[in-house]
């Protein structure tokens, strides 16, 4: 989604409203080469993104999360020593 976004065309109506996105992605489409796929921005597409930005925002909020499960682990384990790593002759 964000390639998607981060390269694309926006259409504008006369109002400077977006009503489609044209991603600027060459492909090949029945033997034939094409240059990226116009998608409307009308309410499903809306609608799309709200969820990814759902999604995403809980994906986040459960890695930070784990990050403190994580850090509390490792806080509590008795440190190991570190194998030694050979030096390179000259």
């Amino acid at each position: 989604m964000r390639n998607e976004f981060n390269h694309c065309m926006y259409v504008l109506d006369e109002r400077g409203e977006i009503t489609h996105t044209n991603h600027m992605r060459v492909q090949e489409v029945k033997g034939r080469l094409q240059l990226g796929i116009v998608r409307p921005m009308d309410d499903a597409r809306i609608r799309e993104l709200q969820n990814a930005i759902r999604s995403m925002t809980q994906l986040s909020r459960d890695i930070w999360d784990f990050m403190g499960v994580l850090q509390k682990y490792l806080a509590g384990r008795p440190r190991s020593p570190r194998a030694a790593v050979p030096v390179p002759k000259s």
